[in-house]
């Protein structure tokens, strides 16, 4: 049992019931989603069912237009063309995938993976030879972003240097063609946190682009590149992997599925499988042999794939050998030196070890110690070496820091790689001991979980929901519950050896089988638990059971948290209830302006800010709110949910000081009225229903763009400081796509009522909700929820097709025969929608087009200031 503290995820109410309500998901999964990251309900719809079709346009990337130009340009001249890739996973992948795409325009590249001996990145040597051979255009693959010298040498020679990258660059740049990479401060791509061989596909997209190619059969290798690289699965490389999965499991090219056989994967392919089976194959090849063979494996055929895979399965084998060997010294020479284990940072250096190697050494005395380990393989005068750190600790800034001590490193927060001369090694443990002295990484909190839950809350379905969550990895970790006061019936050892723990639970009613593997220990267990597990079914039985992480004692207090005033408190519930209603959350409210409410004739703001377009208008806002009270003002409800959980998020310990103002809770604006004059309001995020106008002093954020002619009017009077005006063209699109959920086009109206035809016929019939709005997303809804289906069976039965009534979970409908030739617009609900898509899109566009300098006039406001790019004021 764990002697480690539990704690538990606070919970964010107002994004939970917005996602349950929206989404027909459970509290549960709604709850996993906000501990993830996901704060808007655009990004919760995208976590759970994203497709690659609505991903970003390549062309946001920085430099991109140039290297396509550059490429094709190429490719008509019939120049040799040399893909330069890395010796990991990620960079074996990214040239497969290129020389897979340039293969489909027509041209046979040439591609370099240099050995670990040889060392990362572009080298001299490699560039000298390619010369020779007389290579035109060299395109780099998940490396070169910070090879300045080396780019300098492509001119000398008259070699064209394109370089795509994801790692972090440094102050200066390679002078390149192109340099793609989306982590430069200055590219607009929305995503930051693609693999290399991510961004090789966004390359791919776009040179095949309008070619009749297809891109999306190279969406395996992106899935085997980005989770063997451990960047984040959320956001596009979540929605990447999983599509990636998909293929793997329906056609598998031949190198890979010769290689999931002989390594004995699953049958069903995972992100699970990816990291034990794929990526230490594909990665052995690098690290004791030669990674061309890892290469030529994902580019085989049929005949010759079984072979190859056997080979990186030999590679492999040897590989963990001598990791093992490798660890046994460097645990030996740990215990020789225990002084060594009361630094905040672990370096080890040893003789005649592989460099390749390192990395994994480093993650297993990780893994043992719990601090950051750096571990260098020498060899001559020389030694290469990686470095793995903890939560909080950045190894790529780390590194930086210790800059003066090496001849070359990169990587980024959690992994890096670097080179050193063998006299620096003991100037790069002073000076990364001194970094994590002056950036001390916080304690590690042990066993976090998503949320407690009690066994009545446990069913088949949940598990199914919890399964949209994969693929897990690196920032989407797989599920972790706990349940509290558990009793137990029976527990046995089971297993071979004995060594798991078989458990029927009771709580209340209700009673669950559970197996906790490797916890079996040397007794019985007691008779009532605390238990850390995943709900999932048992394949031999098809029921739910739990898999244990971790029991414990009980512990008698629990609560944590603050208690909220009894104003707090009915706000909190007041809010709670209006989400749960069937008011629409994404409209804007009806708002009187009344004459006193607005300045008198000739007073005016003090200032102006003009920040729209910002491109990071969220660290503008914390900015704002870390040196004063804010307004901020938003469109609807639900936003205003969303940024008032996004803040509570930010600042936990002003929590409890953030307010939401909107139409539904009218009759608390007298009591939140008296919680601002009692200075207990920090954050204010309303919508124009509040009406009136702020305090003089109140400084105003506009962080949406508003809906109506009507809102901007309020905006004019609402009095105020100043008005930073935070919104762009991201507002516009998320409005007009949530519209079109609540107004959609004819093709998603013929789309669902053919649908019902086939479901129903003429006979009265249920449609569940989650069905209802599943069948909306086919159509081409992807935010479809509760109240667009509401309003496809309100318009077709305005067109007296269709006779629906809700009941619980869904709708009972029935569909009628059309007698006579139906128009949209002679349902009424249609021409209304109608006509708000467009007036909203006509004032939207106005007021992001506007100049600072005609707004000022309108919003009545004095300096006009457009603030810094980095979110200064």
């Amino acid at each position: 049992m764990s002697g480690e503290t539990w704690r538990v995820a606070p919970e964010e109410p107002f994004l939970q019931a917005l996602f349950k309500r929206e989404l027909g998901i459970s509290d549960i999964t709604a709850r996993l989603l906000v501990n993830r990251g996901v704060w808007s309900l655009r990004e919760a719809a995208e976590f759970l069912t994203g497709e690659v079709a609505a991903l970003p346009s390549p062309l946001f990337l920085k430099d991109i237009d140039k290297a396509v130009a550059r490429i094709v340009q190429a490719v008509e001249r019939h120049e040799r063309i040399l893909v330069y890739g890395d010796y990991d996973a990620d960079g074996v992948t990214a040239t497969a995938l290129l020389f897979l795409t340039l293969e489909k325009l027509g041209v046979r590249p040439a591609c370099h993976l240099p050995s670990r001996e040889e060392g990362y990145g572009l080298k001299s040597a490699m560039l000298r030879q390619a010369r020779e051979e007389g290579v035109g255009l060299l395109i780099t693959v998940d490396c070169g972003i910070n090879a300045c010298e080396e780019a300098a040498l492509c001119r000398e020679f008259g070699i064209d240097l394109i370089v795509t990258d994801h790692h972090q660059p440094g102050p200066q740049l390679p002078e390149a063609v192109a340099v793609v990479n989306p982590k430069q401060a200055d590219c607009p791509y929305p995503y930051k946190d693609l693999a290399g061989v991510g961004v090789a596909y966004k390359l791919a997209t776009a040179l095949l682009a309008g070619t009749g190619s297809d891109v999306t059969d190279l969406l395996d290798l992106v899935a085997i590149g980005t989770v063997a690289d451990v960047v984040p699965l959320t956001g596009e490389n979540r929605v990447l992997v999983r599509a990636g999965l998909e293929r793997i499991n329906v056609a598998p090219r031949p190198g890979v599925g010769a290689l999931l056989q002989s390594a004995g994967a699953e049958r069903t392919v995972t992100g699970r499988s990816i990291s034990m089976f794929l990526a230490p194959r594909i990665n052995a090849a690098g690290r004791v042999g030669n990674p061309h063979a890892a290469l030529e494996l994902l580019l085989s055929g049929e005949d010759d794939a079984a072979e190859k895979a056997a080979q990186l399965v030999s590679l492999n084998q040897e590989r963990q050998r001598l990791e093992a060997l490798m660890l046994a010294e460097a645990l030996a020479m740990l215990d020789g030196q225990p002084a060594e284990l009361e630094k905040k940072v672990i370096v080890m250096a040893g003789e005649g070890w592989l460099p390749g190697l390192t990395g994994l050494v480093a993650n297993r005395l990780l893994d043992r110690y719990k601090r950051p380990v750096f571990v260098v393989a020498l060899n001559g005068e020389k030694g290469r070496g990686s470095g793995r750190g903890t939560p909080g600790f950045d190894v790529y800034k780390a590194l930086r820091h210790a800059a003066p001590f090496l001849l070359e490193y990169g990587g980024h927060t959690g992994a890096g790689g670097f080179s050193i001369d063998r006299d620096a090694v003991m100037g790069l443990k002073g000076a990364l001991e001194d970094y994590a002295l002056r950036d001390e990484p916080p304690e590690p909190t042990s066993f976090e979980f998503d949320a407690d839950v009690g066994l009545a809350d446990i069913s088949p379905e949940l598990v199914t929901e919890l399964d949209l969550l994969e693929p897990h990895g690196c920032g989407n970790p797989a599920p972790r519950l706990v349940s509290y006061g558990l009793e137990v019936e029976d527990a046995r050892p089971v297993g071979q050896n004995g060594n798991h723990l078989k458990l029927r639970l009771r709580q209340g009613g209700f009673r669950i089988d559970a197996i906790g593997f490797g916890l079996a220990g040397d007794g019985p267990p007691p008779r009532v638990l605390d238990v850390a597990f995943r709900p999932i079914i048992n394949e031999m039985t098809g029921r739910v059971e739990l898999k244990i992480d971790d029991f414990r004692v009980p512990v008698r207090d629990r609560s944590a948290g603050m208690e909220r005033a009894g104003s707090w408190k009915r706000l909190l519930k007041k809010n709670l209830f209006y989400i749960n209603q069937l008011t629409d959350l994404y409209l804007p409210e009806e708002i009187t302006i009344k004459q006193k409410d607005k300045p008198a004739q000739g007073s005016a703001r003090e200032m102006l800010v003009d920040l729209r377009e910002h491109p990071d208008r969220w660290a503008v806002l914390r900015r704002i709110i870390l040196k004063k009270s804010a307004a901020v003002v938003v469109s609807t409800p639900a936003v205003a949910f969303e940024v008032a959980s996004r803040v509570r998020l930010a600042f936990p310990e002003k929590a409890h000081r953030v307010a939401v103002f909107h139409s539904g809770v009218l009759e608390e604006r007298r009591t939140l009225g008296e919680l601002a004059a009692a200075g207990e309001v920090d954050v204010l995020v309303t919508t124009p229903a509040l009406a009136g106008r702020f305090a003089e002093e109140k400084d105003v954020v506009v962080f949406d763009l508003m809906h109506t002619w009507q809102q901007w009017e309020w905006l004019g009077s609402c009095g105020g400081r100043s008005l930073t005006l935070l919104y762009g063209r991201r507002d516009r699109e998320a409005a007009r796509q949530r519209l079109y959920a609540l107004a959609p086009p004819r093709r998603v109206l013929l789309g669902f009522y053919q649908y019902l035809q086939r479901h129903a016929g003429h006979k009265r019939t249920t449609v569940l909700l989650p069905e209802a709005i599943g069948v909306l997303r086919s159509c081409g809804v992807p935010g479809a929820g509760r109240k667009a289906v509401e309003n496809v069976l309100r318009v077709l039965s305005e067109l007296e097709i269709l006779e629906y009534t809700p009941v619980a979970g869904g709708f009972n409908v029935r569909v009628q025969a059309a007698k006579e030739k139906r128009f949209l617009p002679s349902a009424p609900t249609f021409r209304q929608q109608y006509a708000f898509k467009r007036e909203m899109l006509s004032c939207q566009q106005h007021f992001l087009t506007t100049p600072a300098e005609v707004l000022k006039d309108y919003f009545r406001c004095g300096i006009i200031s457009r603030g810094g790019t980095d979110g200064t004021l």
